[in-house]
Protein backbone atom coordinates (compact mmCIF):
# COMPACT_ATOMS: atom_id res chain seq x y z
CA UNK A 1 0.00 0.00 0.00
CA UNK A 2 1.37 3.43 -0.82
CA UNK A 3 0.09 6.57 0.75
CA UNK A 4 0.75 9.65 -1.63
CA UNK A 5 1.16 13.08 0.41
CA UNK A 6 0.50 16.14 -2.74
CA UNK A 7 3.40 18.75 -1.99
CA UNK A 8 1.54 22.25 -2.84
CA UNK A 9 3.34 25.01 -5.57
CA UNK A 10 3.63 27.56 -3.95
CA UNK A 11 6.99 29.50 -5.42
CA UNK A 12 7.02 30.64 -9.03
CA UNK A 13 9.39 29.85 -12.10
CA UNK A 14 10.10 32.54 -13.99
CA UNK A 15 8.80 32.87 -17.35
CA UNK A 16 10.82 31.30 -20.07
CA UNK A 17 10.52 30.70 -23.86
CA UNK A 18 11.16 27.20 -25.42
CA UNK A 19 13.35 28.01 -28.88
CA UNK A 20 14.61 25.48 -31.58
CA UNK A 21 17.80 25.80 -33.86
CA UNK A 22 17.38 22.81 -36.28
CA UNK A 23 17.78 19.40 -34.13
CA UNK A 24 18.48 21.46 -30.82
CA UNK A 25 15.65 22.34 -28.45
CA UNK A 26 16.75 25.38 -25.28
CA UNK A 27 14.95 27.43 -23.17
CA UNK A 28 15.60 31.39 -23.00
CA UNK A 29 15.13 32.92 -19.42
CA UNK A 30 16.48 36.18 -18.38
CA UNK A 31 19.37 36.66 -21.18
CA UNK A 32 20.16 32.61 -20.13
CA UNK A 33 19.69 30.40 -22.64
CA UNK A 34 19.65 26.77 -20.59
CA UNK A 35 18.69 22.96 -20.96
CA UNK A 36 20.44 22.99 -24.85
CA UNK A 37 18.70 19.37 -25.40
CA UNK A 38 18.88 17.42 -29.02
CA UNK A 39 15.96 14.86 -28.46
CA UNK A 40 16.42 13.78 -24.49
CA UNK A 41 19.95 14.31 -24.43
CA UNK A 42 20.79 17.64 -22.40
CA UNK A 43 24.00 18.59 -24.26
CA UNK A 44 24.37 21.97 -22.39
CA UNK A 45 23.00 23.04 -19.21
CA UNK A 46 23.44 27.04 -19.51
CA UNK A 47 25.29 29.77 -21.13
CA UNK A 48 25.22 33.00 -20.07
CA UNK A 49 27.41 35.97 -18.71
CA UNK A 50 28.03 36.40 -15.18
CA UNK A 51 29.90 39.92 -13.54
CA UNK A 52 31.71 38.89 -10.69
CA UNK A 53 33.54 41.48 -8.53
CA UNK A 54 36.50 41.79 -6.12
CA UNK A 55 34.15 39.83 -3.39
CA UNK A 56 33.22 37.18 -5.89
CA UNK A 57 29.44 38.29 -5.27
CA UNK A 58 27.66 38.14 -8.98
CA UNK A 59 26.03 41.53 -10.19
CA UNK A 60 23.06 41.69 -10.12
CA UNK A 61 21.24 42.90 -13.84
CA UNK A 62 18.62 44.57 -16.04
CA UNK A 63 17.80 43.55 -19.83
CA UNK A 64 16.52 46.31 -21.80
CA UNK A 65 15.94 46.57 -25.26
CA UNK A 66 15.06 42.87 -25.53
CA UNK A 67 14.48 41.32 -29.37
CA UNK A 68 12.95 37.61 -29.82
CA UNK A 69 12.42 36.49 -33.14
CA UNK A 70 11.69 32.67 -33.58
CA UNK A 71 11.05 30.35 -36.60
CA UNK A 72 10.81 26.79 -36.77
CA UNK A 73 13.85 25.98 -36.46
CA UNK A 74 15.74 29.12 -35.81
CA UNK A 75 15.74 32.43 -33.46
CA UNK A 76 17.42 35.32 -32.96
CA UNK A 77 17.47 37.41 -29.45
CA UNK A 78 19.13 40.44 -28.70
CA UNK A 79 19.03 42.60 -25.67
CA UNK A 80 21.09 44.90 -23.77
CA UNK A 81 22.15 44.04 -19.90
CA UNK A 82 23.29 46.98 -17.11
CA UNK A 83 24.86 45.29 -14.14
CA UNK A 84 25.08 46.80 -11.00
CA UNK A 85 26.66 47.44 -7.55
CA UNK A 86 25.47 50.77 -5.71
CA UNK A 87 24.86 52.28 -9.48
CA UNK A 88 25.66 50.92 -13.11
CA UNK A 89 29.69 50.01 -13.41
CA UNK A 90 29.07 47.70 -16.35
CA UNK A 91 27.46 47.00 -19.87
CA UNK A 92 27.07 44.69 -22.11
CA UNK A 93 25.41 43.62 -25.45
CA UNK A 94 24.29 40.33 -26.78
CA UNK A 95 23.27 38.79 -29.63
CA UNK A 96 22.29 35.13 -29.45
CA UNK A 97 21.73 32.82 -33.00
CA UNK A 98 19.99 29.43 -33.23
CA UNK A 99 20.37 28.31 -37.02
CA UNK A 100 18.89 25.42 -38.56
CA UNK A 101 21.86 23.46 -39.04
CA UNK A 102 21.90 22.81 -34.98
CA UNK A 103 24.66 25.70 -34.16
CA UNK A 104 23.85 28.44 -31.79
CA UNK A 105 26.35 31.57 -31.31
CA UNK A 106 25.99 33.55 -28.28
CA UNK A 107 28.42 36.77 -28.46
CA UNK A 108 28.66 39.41 -26.14
CA UNK A 109 30.14 43.25 -26.50
CA UNK A 110 30.47 44.79 -23.10
CA UNK A 111 31.76 48.13 -21.80
CA UNK A 112 32.62 49.45 -18.01
CA UNK A 113 30.59 51.88 -17.14
CA UNK A 114 32.42 53.52 -13.69
CA UNK A 115 35.66 52.52 -12.14
CA UNK A 116 35.09 48.82 -9.84
CA UNK A 117 37.38 45.65 -9.06
CA UNK A 118 36.48 42.54 -11.22
CA UNK A 119 37.87 38.87 -10.21
CA UNK A 120 35.52 37.51 -13.69
CA UNK A 121 33.72 39.02 -16.83
CA UNK A 122 32.82 36.83 -19.37
CA UNK A 123 30.76 33.62 -20.73
CA UNK A 124 30.30 31.32 -18.93
CA UNK A 125 29.25 27.28 -20.36
CA UNK A 126 27.60 24.71 -17.92
CA UNK A 127 27.89 20.83 -18.71
CA UNK A 128 25.74 18.80 -17.26
CA UNK A 129 26.47 15.93 -15.40
CA UNK A 130 25.02 12.87 -15.77
CA UNK A 131 25.75 13.31 -19.76
CA UNK A 132 29.29 14.17 -19.58
CA UNK A 133 30.65 12.53 -16.67
CA UNK A 134 32.72 10.04 -18.04
CA UNK A 135 32.97 11.18 -21.62
CA UNK A 136 36.06 11.46 -23.62
CA UNK A 137 36.73 14.83 -24.65
CA UNK A 138 39.47 16.36 -26.81
CA UNK A 139 40.68 20.34 -25.62
CA UNK A 140 42.40 22.14 -28.48
CA UNK A 141 44.94 25.27 -27.32
CA UNK A 142 44.86 28.54 -28.30
CA UNK A 143 48.41 27.78 -30.06
CA UNK A 144 46.58 24.30 -31.94
CA UNK A 145 47.53 21.91 -30.57
CA UNK A 146 45.30 19.19 -28.79
CA UNK A 147 45.21 16.77 -25.88
CA UNK A 148 42.26 14.45 -25.05
CA UNK A 149 40.66 13.64 -21.57
CA UNK A 150 38.01 12.95 -19.46
CA UNK A 151 35.05 14.65 -17.94
CA UNK A 152 35.68 13.39 -14.36
CA UNK A 153 33.20 10.79 -12.68
CA UNK A 154 34.22 11.44 -9.21
CA UNK A 155 34.08 15.47 -7.93
CA UNK A 156 37.82 17.07 -9.52
CA UNK A 157 39.13 19.46 -6.60
CA UNK A 158 40.94 21.24 -9.19
CA UNK A 159 40.37 22.57 -12.67
CA UNK A 160 40.04 19.42 -14.82
CA UNK A 161 40.87 21.29 -17.80
CA UNK A 162 42.96 24.19 -18.60
CA UNK A 163 43.81 26.14 -21.33
CA UNK A 164 41.00 25.91 -23.92
CA UNK A 165 39.69 27.28 -27.16
CA UNK A 166 37.80 24.47 -28.31
CA UNK A 167 36.03 21.42 -26.49
CA UNK A 168 34.59 18.40 -28.67
CA UNK A 169 32.99 15.10 -26.82
CA UNK A 170 30.35 12.50 -28.20
CA UNK A 171 27.32 12.08 -25.60
CA UNK A 172 25.67 7.59 -25.20
CA UNK A 173 23.11 8.56 -28.27
CA UNK A 174 26.01 9.65 -30.18
CA UNK A 175 25.38 13.43 -30.90
CA UNK A 176 29.25 14.91 -31.38
CA UNK A 177 29.43 18.47 -29.54
CA UNK A 178 31.70 20.89 -30.17
CA UNK A 179 32.29 24.75 -28.36
CA UNK A 180 34.66 27.14 -30.02
CA UNK A 181 35.55 29.66 -27.56
CA UNK A 182 37.01 33.69 -28.70
CA UNK A 183 37.79 36.28 -26.79
CA UNK A 184 39.98 34.98 -23.63
CA UNK A 185 41.38 32.02 -23.00
CA UNK A 186 38.90 29.55 -20.78
CA UNK A 187 39.22 26.38 -18.14
CA UNK A 188 36.93 23.64 -16.40
CA UNK A 189 36.17 23.40 -12.98
CA UNK A 190 33.99 21.07 -11.03
CA UNK A 191 31.15 23.16 -9.58
CA UNK A 192 29.85 19.87 -7.63
CA UNK A 193 32.34 21.51 -4.78
CA UNK A 194 29.90 23.68 -4.15
CA UNK A 195 26.68 21.48 -5.33
CA UNK A 196 26.24 22.39 -8.20
CA UNK A 197 24.75 19.59 -10.88
CA UNK A 198 27.63 20.93 -13.45
CA UNK A 199 31.05 21.26 -14.70
CA UNK A 200 31.56 25.28 -15.97
CA UNK A 201 33.59 26.27 -18.23
CA UNK A 202 34.94 30.30 -17.63
CA UNK A 203 37.35 33.13 -18.48
CA UNK A 204 39.87 34.32 -17.53
CA UNK A 205 42.13 31.75 -15.98
CA UNK A 206 42.52 31.72 -12.18
CA UNK A 207 46.17 31.89 -12.02
CA UNK A 208 45.77 35.26 -13.17
CA UNK A 209 45.96 37.25 -10.18
CA UNK A 210 42.92 39.05 -9.23
CA UNK A 211 40.97 40.83 -8.31
CA UNK A 212 41.37 43.62 -11.05
CA UNK A 213 40.65 47.18 -11.26
CA UNK A 214 38.93 47.80 -15.02
CA UNK A 215 38.02 51.84 -15.57
CA UNK A 216 35.55 53.21 -17.07
CA UNK A 217 35.54 52.98 -20.94
CA UNK A 218 37.39 49.41 -21.16
CA UNK A 219 35.84 47.17 -23.55
CA UNK A 220 36.13 43.25 -24.16
CA UNK A 221 34.37 41.12 -27.06
CA UNK A 222 33.57 37.56 -26.38
CA UNK A 223 31.72 34.36 -28.48
CA UNK A 224 30.83 30.54 -27.80
CA UNK A 225 29.52 29.09 -31.04
CA UNK A 226 27.82 25.96 -30.58
CA UNK A 227 27.49 22.88 -33.22
CA UNK A 228 25.82 19.40 -32.45
CA UNK A 229 25.42 16.62 -35.11
CA UNK A 230 24.23 13.17 -35.34
CA UNK A 231 26.76 10.14 -35.93
CA UNK A 232 25.26 8.01 -38.70
CA UNK A 233 23.49 5.17 -38.03
CA UNK A 234 22.42 6.31 -34.55
CA UNK A 235 18.96 5.18 -33.18
CA UNK A 236 17.96 7.21 -29.78
CA UNK A 237 18.52 5.56 -26.52
CA UNK A 238 15.36 3.90 -25.22
CA UNK A 239 15.05 3.99 -21.11
CA UNK A 240 14.64 1.13 -18.77
CA UNK A 241 11.83 0.41 -17.08
CA UNK A 242 12.05 1.27 -13.25
CA UNK A 243 14.23 -0.70 -11.53
CA UNK A 244 14.48 0.20 -7.05
CA UNK A 245 17.03 0.11 -4.25
CA UNK A 246 16.68 -0.03 -0.71
CA UNK A 247 18.62 2.40 1.47
CA UNK A 248 18.65 2.42 5.24
CA UNK A 249 16.85 5.52 6.78
CA UNK A 250 19.70 7.79 7.71
CA UNK A 251 20.40 9.33 10.84
CA UNK A 252 19.16 12.97 10.83
CA UNK A 253 19.18 15.79 13.33
CA UNK A 254 18.63 19.68 13.49
CA UNK A 255 20.50 22.45 14.57
CA UNK A 256 20.40 25.07 17.97
CA UNK A 257 20.42 28.31 16.89
CA UNK A 258 23.14 30.90 19.00
CA UNK A 259 22.03 32.28 21.69
CA UNK A 260 18.74 30.13 21.55
CA UNK A 261 16.35 30.66 24.73
CA UNK A 262 15.65 27.74 26.87
CA UNK A 263 12.80 25.84 25.81
CA UNK A 264 9.23 25.86 27.17
CA UNK A 265 7.21 22.60 27.50
CA UNK A 266 5.32 23.45 24.68
CA UNK A 267 8.22 23.66 22.56
CA UNK A 268 9.36 20.72 23.94
CA UNK A 269 6.65 18.71 22.71
CA UNK A 270 6.21 20.23 19.60
CA UNK A 271 10.02 19.10 18.80
CA UNK A 272 9.20 15.70 19.83
CA UNK A 273 6.95 15.27 17.37
CA UNK A 274 9.89 15.03 14.83
CA UNK A 275 12.69 12.35 14.16
CA UNK A 276 15.86 13.54 16.19
CA UNK A 277 18.44 11.37 16.96
CA UNK A 278 21.14 14.46 17.04
CA UNK A 279 21.28 17.87 18.06
CA UNK A 280 23.78 20.10 16.07
CA UNK A 281 25.60 23.01 18.18
CA UNK A 282 28.35 25.31 17.20
CA UNK A 283 31.19 25.76 20.36
CA UNK A 284 33.16 28.63 19.53
CA UNK A 285 36.41 28.36 21.97
CA UNK A 286 37.34 32.10 21.88
CA UNK A 287 33.64 33.10 22.87
CA UNK A 288 33.13 34.97 26.14
CA UNK A 289 30.13 32.24 27.49
CA UNK A 290 31.07 29.77 25.60
CA UNK A 291 30.54 27.37 28.56
CA UNK A 292 27.18 28.89 29.37
CA UNK A 293 26.12 27.63 25.43
CA UNK A 294 27.61 24.11 26.36
CA UNK A 295 25.19 23.52 29.42
CA UNK A 296 22.58 24.99 27.43
CA UNK A 297 22.44 22.70 24.85
CA UNK A 298 23.40 19.55 27.32
CA UNK A 299 20.79 20.68 28.92
CA UNK A 300 18.09 20.68 25.73
CA UNK A 301 19.87 17.26 24.42
CA UNK A 302 18.86 15.45 28.08
CA UNK A 303 15.33 17.00 27.45
CA UNK A 304 14.68 15.93 24.00
CA UNK A 305 16.24 12.74 25.18
CA UNK A 306 18.63 12.83 22.32
CA UNK A 307 23.06 13.21 21.38
CA UNK A 308 25.48 16.51 20.56
CA UNK A 309 26.76 16.62 17.36
CA UNK A 310 29.56 19.03 18.41
CA UNK A 311 31.24 21.40 16.23
CA UNK A 312 34.32 22.78 17.79
CA UNK A 313 36.31 25.63 16.68
CA UNK A 314 39.27 26.09 18.65
CA UNK A 315 41.26 29.54 18.50
CA UNK A 316 45.38 29.35 18.78
CA UNK A 317 44.95 28.50 22.68
CA UNK A 318 43.96 25.25 21.86
CA UNK A 319 46.09 23.01 24.36
CA UNK A 320 44.40 25.26 27.33
CA UNK A 321 40.93 24.82 25.63
CA UNK A 322 40.57 21.45 24.98
CA UNK A 323 41.29 20.56 28.89
CA UNK A 324 38.98 23.44 29.93
CA UNK A 325 36.33 21.93 26.96
CA UNK A 326 37.12 18.20 28.30
CA UNK A 327 36.31 19.12 32.27
CA UNK A 328 33.07 19.68 31.32
CA UNK A 329 32.48 16.99 29.13
CA UNK A 330 34.10 14.41 31.10
CA UNK A 331 30.77 13.32 32.87
CA UNK A 332 28.52 14.13 29.79
CA UNK A 333 29.83 10.91 27.25
CA UNK A 334 26.50 9.52 27.10
CA UNK A 335 24.84 12.82 25.75
CA UNK A 336 27.34 12.88 23.15
CA UNK A 337 27.58 11.98 19.16
CA UNK A 338 30.42 13.23 17.51
CA UNK A 339 33.03 16.47 17.60
CA UNK A 340 34.10 17.99 14.82
CA UNK A 341 37.50 19.47 15.09
CA UNK A 342 37.63 22.89 13.92
CA UNK A 343 40.50 26.27 14.29
CA UNK A 344 39.83 29.88 13.82
CA UNK A 345 40.70 31.21 9.91
CA UNK A 346 41.25 27.80 8.89
CA UNK A 347 38.68 26.39 6.29
CA UNK A 348 39.57 22.58 7.13
CA UNK A 349 40.74 20.57 9.97
CA UNK A 350 44.51 21.47 10.55
CA UNK A 351 46.37 18.45 10.95
CA UNK A 352 48.65 19.18 13.74
CA UNK A 353 45.22 20.44 15.92
CA UNK A 354 44.18 16.93 15.31
CA UNK A 355 47.35 14.94 15.94
CA UNK A 356 46.80 16.91 20.16
CA UNK A 357 43.17 16.92 20.22
CA UNK A 358 42.39 13.09 19.03
CA UNK A 359 44.11 11.41 21.56
CA UNK A 360 43.13 13.99 24.63
CA UNK A 361 39.56 13.88 23.69
CA UNK A 362 40.08 9.68 23.32
CA UNK A 363 41.47 9.30 26.25
CA UNK A 364 38.48 10.88 27.87
CA UNK A 365 36.03 10.18 25.79
CA UNK A 366 36.70 7.03 24.03
CA UNK A 367 33.11 6.36 23.08
CA UNK A 368 32.81 9.67 21.12
CA UNK A 369 33.69 9.91 17.48
CA UNK A 370 36.05 12.89 16.32
CA UNK A 371 36.24 14.25 12.72
CA UNK A 372 37.82 15.83 10.12
CA UNK A 373 36.37 18.34 7.77
CA UNK A 374 34.73 22.00 7.54
CA UNK A 375 31.80 23.63 8.29
CA UNK A 376 31.94 25.60 4.83
CA UNK A 377 31.04 23.29 1.28
CA UNK A 378 32.73 20.44 0.16
CA UNK A 379 35.61 22.28 -1.81
CA UNK A 380 37.37 22.94 1.48
CA UNK A 381 37.11 18.98 2.25
CA UNK A 382 37.79 18.26 -1.19
CA UNK A 383 40.58 20.56 -1.78
CA UNK A 384 42.57 19.77 1.41
CA UNK A 385 42.36 15.30 2.11
CA UNK A 386 43.37 14.07 5.22
CA UNK A 387 46.90 13.03 5.44
CA UNK A 388 46.72 10.99 8.17
CA UNK A 389 43.77 7.95 9.64
CA UNK A 390 43.59 10.03 13.08
CA UNK A 391 39.95 10.83 12.66
CA UNK A 392 36.56 9.17 12.95
CA UNK A 393 34.73 10.74 10.08
CA UNK A 394 34.66 13.51 7.91
CA UNK A 395 32.11 16.09 7.21
CA UNK A 396 31.19 18.80 4.87
CA UNK A 397 28.16 21.59 4.73
CA UNK A 398 25.83 22.12 2.03
CA UNK A 399 23.49 24.55 0.27
CA UNK A 400 22.62 25.12 -3.16
CA UNK A 401 22.79 28.83 -3.97
CA UNK A 402 26.79 29.27 -3.95
CA UNK A 403 26.86 30.40 -7.61
CA UNK A 404 23.18 30.65 -8.98
CA UNK A 405 19.94 31.53 -6.22
CA UNK A 406 17.15 31.65 -8.64
CA UNK A 407 14.61 28.24 -8.09
CA UNK A 408 15.60 26.89 -11.28
CA UNK A 409 19.35 26.45 -10.50
CA UNK A 410 18.64 25.30 -6.74
CA UNK A 411 16.05 21.95 -8.20
CA UNK A 412 19.03 20.98 -10.67
CA UNK A 413 21.10 21.45 -7.78
CA UNK A 414 19.77 18.48 -6.35
CA UNK A 415 20.93 16.35 -9.28
CA UNK A 416 24.44 15.21 -8.19
CA UNK A 417 24.25 15.30 -4.50
CA UNK A 418 25.47 11.88 -3.87
CA UNK A 419 28.49 12.75 -6.17
CA UNK A 420 29.94 14.29 -3.19
CA UNK A 421 29.47 11.53 -1.02
CA UNK A 422 30.94 8.95 -3.09
CA UNK A 423 33.91 11.54 -3.53
CA UNK A 424 34.39 11.85 0.23
CA UNK A 425 34.41 8.22 0.73
CA UNK A 426 37.17 7.79 -1.56
CA UNK A 427 39.43 9.73 0.47
CA UNK A 428 38.14 8.91 3.99
CA UNK A 429 40.09 5.73 4.92
CA UNK A 430 36.92 3.66 5.02
CA UNK A 431 35.59 6.37 7.55
CA UNK A 432 31.75 7.38 7.40
CA UNK A 433 31.24 11.05 5.57
CA UNK A 434 28.40 13.43 7.79
CA UNK A 435 27.32 16.08 6.09
CA UNK A 436 26.09 18.47 8.50
CA UNK A 437 24.37 21.02 8.15
CA UNK A 438 22.37 20.77 4.81
CA UNK A 439 20.27 24.35 4.35
CA UNK A 440 18.71 25.31 1.33
CA UNK A 441 19.59 29.07 2.06
CA UNK A 442 23.35 30.05 2.52
CA UNK A 443 23.62 30.57 6.11
CA UNK A 444 25.90 33.32 5.75
CA UNK A 445 23.42 35.53 3.36
CA UNK A 446 22.45 38.79 5.92
CA UNK A 447 19.12 38.85 4.05
CA UNK A 448 16.10 36.42 4.52
CA UNK A 449 15.31 33.70 1.59
CA UNK A 450 12.14 34.35 0.22
CA UNK A 451 11.78 29.92 0.10
CA UNK A 452 12.23 29.33 3.73
CA UNK A 453 8.66 28.23 4.88
CA UNK A 454 7.34 26.85 1.73
CA UNK A 455 6.39 23.45 0.65
CA UNK A 456 9.58 23.98 -1.87
CA UNK A 457 12.04 23.74 0.94
CA UNK A 458 10.18 21.16 2.14
CA UNK A 459 10.28 19.11 -0.76
CA UNK A 460 14.09 19.90 -1.66
CA UNK A 461 15.09 19.16 2.05
CA UNK A 462 13.14 16.02 1.72
CA UNK A 463 14.59 14.69 -1.85
CA UNK A 464 17.95 15.59 -0.53
CA UNK A 465 17.42 13.06 2.01
CA UNK A 466 17.16 10.74 -0.46
CA UNK A 467 20.12 11.87 -2.04
CA UNK A 468 21.98 11.91 0.88
CA UNK A 469 21.55 8.71 2.41
CA UNK A 470 24.33 7.50 1.88
CA UNK A 471 25.82 9.20 4.74
CA UNK A 472 26.35 7.91 8.08
CA UNK A 473 24.82 11.43 9.07
CA UNK A 474 22.39 14.09 8.41
CA UNK A 475 22.13 17.76 10.24
CA UNK A 476 19.48 20.18 8.54
CA UNK A 477 18.05 23.38 9.91
CA UNK A 478 17.70 25.25 13.21
CA UNK A 479 15.11 24.23 15.32
CA UNK A 480 13.62 28.02 15.53
CA UNK A 481 13.24 31.55 13.81
CA UNK A 482 13.44 32.23 10.55
CA UNK A 483 15.87 30.32 9.40
CA UNK A 484 13.86 27.17 11.55
CA UNK A 485 11.47 24.23 11.82
CA UNK A 486 9.21 26.75 13.14
CA UNK A 487 8.29 30.13 13.98
CA UNK A 488 7.38 31.47 17.77
CA UNK A 489 4.46 33.52 17.53
CA UNK A 490 3.92 35.91 20.04
CA UNK A 491 0.64 38.07 21.96
CA UNK A 492 0.43 41.53 22.05
CA UNK A 493 2.25 41.16 25.68
CA UNK A 494 5.25 39.40 24.06
CA UNK A 495 5.06 36.77 25.29
CA UNK A 496 4.29 33.16 23.40
CA UNK A 497 0.86 32.69 21.54
CA UNK A 498 1.91 29.59 19.71
CA UNK A 499 4.60 27.62 16.96
CA UNK A 500 3.68 28.13 13.43
CA UNK A 501 5.27 25.03 11.94
CA UNK A 502 7.15 24.95 8.39
CA UNK A 503 5.48 23.06 5.99
CA UNK A 504 9.11 20.56 6.19
CA UNK A 505 8.39 20.44 10.20
CA UNK A 506 5.32 19.17 9.04
CA UNK A 507 6.44 16.41 6.56
CA UNK A 508 8.53 15.26 9.77
CA UNK A 509 5.83 14.96 11.69
CA UNK A 510 3.77 12.49 9.13
CA UNK A 511 7.60 10.73 8.73
CA UNK A 512 8.00 10.04 12.89
CA UNK A 513 4.53 8.85 12.85
CA UNK A 514 5.57 6.40 10.12
CA UNK A 515 8.41 5.30 11.45
CA UNK A 516 10.36 4.48 8.28
CA UNK A 517 13.26 2.00 7.92
CA UNK A 518 14.21 2.29 4.28
CA UNK A 519 13.81 4.82 1.21
CA UNK A 520 13.15 3.79 -1.77
CA UNK A 521 15.41 4.98 -4.42
CA UNK A 522 13.91 4.25 -8.14
CA UNK A 523 15.87 4.50 -11.11
CA UNK A 524 14.85 4.90 -14.50
CA UNK A 525 17.58 3.67 -17.03
CA UNK A 526 20.76 4.74 -15.02
CA UNK A 527 19.42 7.96 -13.73
CA UNK A 528 17.77 8.10 -10.49
CA UNK A 529 14.21 9.71 -10.12
CA UNK A 530 13.78 13.33 -7.95
CA UNK A 531 9.83 13.63 -8.07
CA UNK A 532 9.58 13.03 -4.35
CA UNK A 533 10.52 10.78 -1.57
CA UNK A 534 9.30 7.30 -1.01
CA UNK A 535 9.80 5.47 2.23
CA UNK A 536 8.79 2.30 3.44
CA UNK A 537 8.39 0.85 7.33
CA UNK A 538 8.57 -2.51 8.99
CA UNK A 539 4.92 -3.41 7.74
CA UNK A 540 5.89 -2.56 4.27
CA UNK A 541 3.90 0.24 3.97
CA UNK A 542 5.22 2.71 1.70
CA UNK A 543 4.54 6.78 2.01
CA UNK A 544 5.20 8.69 -0.93
CA UNK A 545 5.80 12.71 -1.20
CA UNK A 546 5.35 13.74 -4.40
CA UNK A 547 6.83 17.05 -5.48
CA UNK A 548 3.87 18.64 -7.67
CA UNK A 549 4.19 18.88 -11.54
CA UNK A 550 5.62 22.31 -12.16
CA UNK A 551 8.82 21.27 -9.91
CA UNK A 552 9.28 17.54 -11.91
CA UNK A 553 9.45 19.84 -15.54
CA UNK A 554 10.98 22.39 -13.89
CA UNK A 555 13.65 21.84 -17.10
CA UNK A 556 10.20 22.28 -19.83
CA UNK A 557 7.81 24.47 -17.77
CA UNK A 558 7.28 26.86 -21.16
CA UNK A 559 5.42 27.67 -23.94
CA UNK A 560 6.81 27.12 -27.50
CA UNK A 561 6.92 30.17 -29.99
Amino acid sequence: MIKEVNLPFDVTLTPVTILRAGELECMYELGKLRYIRRGNTELLRMIYAPVRNGYWSTLPYTITNEQIIAGSNNFSIEYTAIYQQETPVYKAYFKIEGKPDSSIVFSMKGEVLADFQKNRIGLCVHHPIRECSGQAVIITRPDGSEFQSVFPEMVSPHQPFLNIQEMQWTTDDDTTVKILFEGDIFETEDQRNWSDSSYKTYSTPLHIPFPVNVKAGDTMEQQIKLTAFNNPGNTELLEDNIREEKIVFPKIGYSRAVNQNKFTEVEIAWLKKIPFHHYRVVIVMANKGWEHELDNALEETLVLNTVLEMVVTFSDKFNEEVNALLALLQEKQSLLYSILVLQQNKRVTPGDLLMIVYPLVKKVLPGIQIGYGTDSNFVELNRNRPANTLFDFVSYSLHPQAHMVDNRSILENLDNQPDMITTAKSFAFGKPVFVSPVTIQDRYRILPDERKFTAMEAWWILVSIQQLSAAASISFCELFGDAGLGKIVKNKNGAMDSIQPSPFYDALAAIHLFEPIWIIKRYKGKNILLDGLMLENAKGERLFFKAPEEIINFRRNASKI
